[in-house]
């Protein structure tokens, strides 16, 4: 079960405070229950993140921008390996906070919040198979108007239009991107997560 953890930024310091545990992202981020892309502007900010959140050592998934009046959220969901500890998020908390503010990306004040992906995750691009690559993965398929069900393990990408599902028998089955209705990860017996923010 992810935990959340919350960085609230102070100047001229930071203040830690830890917060109970959630299962999964809050309903604020318009993004349960569908296979919503990031808009423009999140995915703006996804390709200036992205390499940076990278030198930490995990994968940017996905930025969420939520609207909540004078203090905007900005949403980071990131992927490690070996899971998401507070510690990952407490990082690329500082290091996401440095670089949108370097660059100046975000006017005025905002609250910045990284979170793990939750076990069980739509995914919403076809880029997701390769980040959660070994991944069990549940997806549904539209072949000629007939929707079917497939269960295996995420094995990638091909190319940028194609996603490959490893079945239980070590085939390989490449399925076009445009065919899938939805996919998602099928929740593990056990697993480490967190998240952490920073208000600005």
């Amino acid at each position: 079960m992810p935990g959340l953890f919350f960085l609230a930024r102070q100047r001229p310091g930071f203040r830690d405070l830890c917060i109970p545990s959630l299962d999964r992202i809050g309903p604020t981020t318009g993004r349960l229950g569908g296979n919503e892309v990031m808009n423009p502007r999140e995915r703006e900010l996804f390709d200036l993140l992205s390499a940076g959140v990278a030198s930490a050592g995990v994968d940017l998934v996905e930025v969420v921008l939520v609207p909540t009046g004078r203090r905007p959220v900005i949403r980071l969901v990131i992927h490690g390996a070996s899971g998401v500890t507070h510690g990952d998020c407490s990082r690329v908390t500082r290091l996401a906070g440095d670089i949108l503010e370097d660059h100046e990306a975000v006017p005025g004040s905002y609250t910045l919040e990284v979170s793990s992906p939750g076990t069980d995750r739509h995914l919403r691009e076809g880029r997701e198979f390769e980040v959660f690559r070994g991944r069990r993965v549940r997806l549904w398929r539209d072949e000629d108007g007939q929707v079917s069900e497939h269960t295996g393990l995420s094995g990638g990408t091909r190319g940028e239009e194609e996603v490959v599902l490893v079945g239980d028998d070590g085939e390989e089955t490449v399925i076009p991107w445009t065919s899938v209705k939805k996919a998602r990860l099928v929740p593990e017996q056990a697993g480490i997560g967190g998240t952490g923010g920073r208000e600005r």
